[in-house]
């Protein structure tokens, strides 16, 4: 059985993310139509879609999961999964031939983007090991909350997605964002997104979902007119 997860994203920025299953449905009810469900083995490639509106700016995107805690996770942002496919280029025909392997759930760190599912081509011959060989509850911590007045250091993916690269992310650059305080470091980023504000194919990630969260929390307490327009003409 595959669960799915329906998120919208506006501008490239994760708006909402929701189980199109009922999360209190019992597992292993067999014999009937659930909604947002799907019967497949978990041997078979689960058909994830993108749906754009308004010249792409707004982007609908539906994942499947083995599991209801599979999906509830990455509605949390704590996982994303990594789709493996044996990628075969035909000259004859002058395009790649792409066989589904296996899905496989990882901590959404790193460069592993979380409400982003990854899609991984190898080689003929190459040997696929799974990604994740350690216990996944352990590297699912969150790091802790700074205290006020800390130094702090975050680490800001910049990602792009547009047709030159399949519509799928991209990592451009790890930005490493410092301050004296987490309010100075937040002030930084807050700077570096609005900067790309009409930049429709790019944006800027934490890496760990945990300060995405306080992130958040801290611009709903701060942002007003002088911050959202600095010293530039009123757009």
């Amino acid at each position: 059985m595959w669960y799915a997860v329906e998120t919208a994203f506006m501008n490239g920025r994760m708006l909402k993310s929701v189980p199109m299953f009922n999360p209190k449905m019992d597992e292993n009810i067999t014999g009937k139509v659930i909604p947002g469900t799907c019967p497949l083995s978990h041997d078979e490639e689960p058909h994830n879609t993108c749906q754009k509106f308004l010249n792409g700016l707004v982007e609908i995107h539906t994942d499947w999961f083995q599991t209801k805690k599979q999906a509830m996770q990455f509605i949390n942002g704590g996982i994303t999964y990594i789709m493996h496919y044996r990628a075969v280029y035909r000259k004859d025909i002058k395009s790649t031939i792409r066989t589904f392997l296996k899905w496989e759930a990882v901590p959404a760190l790193g460069d592993r983007l979380p409400y982003r599912g990854i899609y991984m081509d190898h080689r003929e011959g190459e040997q696929v090991n799974p990604v994740m060989e350690q216990n996944m509850t352990a590297m699912m911590k969150s790091e802790e909350p700074v205290k006020p007045g800390e130094p702090v250091e975050f680490v800001v993916n910049e990602i792009i997605n547009w047709v030159h690269s399949d519509y799928k992310d991209k990592l451009v650059k790890s930005h490493h964002i410092k301050g004296d305080t987490e309010d100075e470091a937040f002030r930084k980023v807050y700077a570096l997104r609005r900067s790309g504000r009409y930049d429709n194919v790019r944006r800027y990630d934490f890496a760990d979902p945990a300060v995405e969260e306080r992130y958040r929390a801290w611009k709903d307490a701060n942002e007003d007119i002088a911050m959202y327009y600095g010293n530039a003409v009123v757009d």
